[in-house]
């Protein structure tokens, strides 16, 4: 069992030493690796190349660009949720009766296909609630009331399933369904990047290699990519739905803009500062420290 942090004994610093000394204890011992944690501090090879530890430079470079697409990640995600509130919104507020073909755009077609994939959801969440009404009627008061002892009955396990299905439709019925990055604000975000000459690999993820980090850590770049999900909302039919949801919805694509701005302002400082092959001077020193304060910054986007 593993033992409690306040339990456990200091931690060595290792050395070049240390790990070839290490990995001698892990040959004598028979090179069993289920072994390695308890003989050899799970050293189970030689070091590739025989350099101090302190001499290793850490691929700072790499670390930036898989911090990027991770807090990138986050934002298209922000973006998303947004985009399926405003459709959820629109459904609600609009009705296929109602249909402009002045506003057939693809999404919203997808507003329409939310509204009746809602309708039909409601539709069979009645059928279902008035068979288990039935069902309930039928079903003798001491077996309804002692549903987990009476699980032999038969009409017992059809109401257990009934109301299972209503539970799960019900809590269902209030997600509205949108392909993740094919809504008007998350896809948009591809626009503004390709404006800026920053085009995502079509493979690994849609990752972004070293150049377009670099560009996207510039002030212009930052700005008009964080402007942008208040922009999209700006510009969408929000006058079907009512004054709160209209105003709820533009308030969170503005709080999205301004933390994911500080968060990539406070990114744009630490990639700077530690991506670039000249000596480092004092401010680099003091200018890295803020990775501190970007920890701190982006920490709830990440838990």
């Amino acid at each position: 069992m593993q033992k409690p942090l306040c339990e456990r004994e200091p931690s060595f610093r290792r050395s070049l030493q240390s790990i070839c000394e290490q990995h001698q204890l892990f040959v004598n011992d028979g090179q069993r690796r289920n072994r390695a944690k308890d003989v050899s501090y799970s050293v189970v090879s030689t070091p590739m190349l025989h350099v101090e530890i302190h001499n290793v430079i850490v691929p700072t470079l790499h670390i930036s660009l898989g911090v990027y697409k991770r807090l990138y990640d986050l934002f298209e995600m922000e973006c998303h949720r947004l985009d399926v509130e405003v459709l959820k919104q629109r459904a609600i507020g609009r009705s296929l009766d109602d249909e402009d073909d002045s506003l057939a755009t693809d999404f919203d077609k997808k507003v329409e296909d939310e509204l009746s994939r809602q309708r039909r959801v409601e539709k069979d969440l009645q059928e279902k609630r008035n068979n288990l009404e039935e069902l309930e009627e039928e079903v003798p008061l001491p077996l309804l009331n002692d549903l987990h002892n009476s699980t032999g009955n038969e009409m017992v396990n059809k109401v257990q399933m009934l109301r299972a299905d209503i539970a799960e439709m019900e809590q269902s019925d209030g997600k509205a369904e949108l392909e993740f990055g094919t809504g008007p604000i998350t896809s948009s975000l591809d626009d503004v990047l390709q404006k800026h000459k920053v085009n995502r690999q079509a493979y690994h993820g849609k990752s972004f290699v070293g150049n377009h980090v670099n560009k996207c850590c510039q002030i212009p770049v930052i700005e008009d990519l964080t402007a942008q999900p208040r922009r999209m909302t700006d510009r969408l039919h929000l006058d079907g739905l009512t004054i709160a949801a209209s105003e709820r919805i533009k308030r969170k694509a503005a709080e999205i803009g301004k933390s994911f701005h500080e968060v990539f302002l406070s990114f744009a400082d630490v990639h700077h500062a530690i991506n670039h092959a000249n000596p480092i001077s004092h401010s680099d020193m003091e200018r890295t420290g803020t990775t501190a304060e970007f920890a701190d910054l982006q920490k709830p986007f990440f838990t």
